[in-house]
């Protein structure tokens, strides 16, 4: 199993900024405070077969593996599991996932995201 632990997404934009100025203002932010699932105003967790593969295992995005672990970091988890369809394959993988699409969209300014990712090979 990998764990993605994201600390802090934040968002900054001000028309100085995109001027060429020091100066900037925080529009959006989330600190992944709490348990459990992400601001739902902030953030939706897709829940589909993203990868159908004739060729081998499928990939699923699953609600089940995105959450707030209760120390500031949202942590996405990739699991092999069973075959949730009908095909031959032995096992599927799912992974979680969150996007901000049709919350909160931004065009032009400075992201900043803390991230821990993983440093081992799959399958180790």
């Amino acid at each position: 199993m990998f764990k993605i632990q994201a600390c802090v997404i934040a968002f900054l934009i001000s028309l100085q900024w995109l001027h060429g100025q020091s100066a900037a203002t925080l529009v959006w932010s989330d600190e992944f405070e709490g348990m459990g699932i992400p601001d739902t105003s902030k953030w939706d967790q897709p829940e589909y077969n993203r990868r159908n593969n004739d060729e081998g295992p499928d990939g699923w995005w699953s609600k089940e593996d995105s959450f707030l672990d209760g120390e500031g970091n949202y942590v996405i988890r990739v699991r092999k599991i069973d075959n949730k369809n009908s095909d031959n394959d032995p096992y599927d993988y799912s992974v979680g996932a969150i996007h901000s699409i049709h919350k909160f969209e931004q065009t032009y300014g400075k992201f900043e995201m803390r991230a821990r990712l993983p440093t081992q090979q799959a399958g180790g």
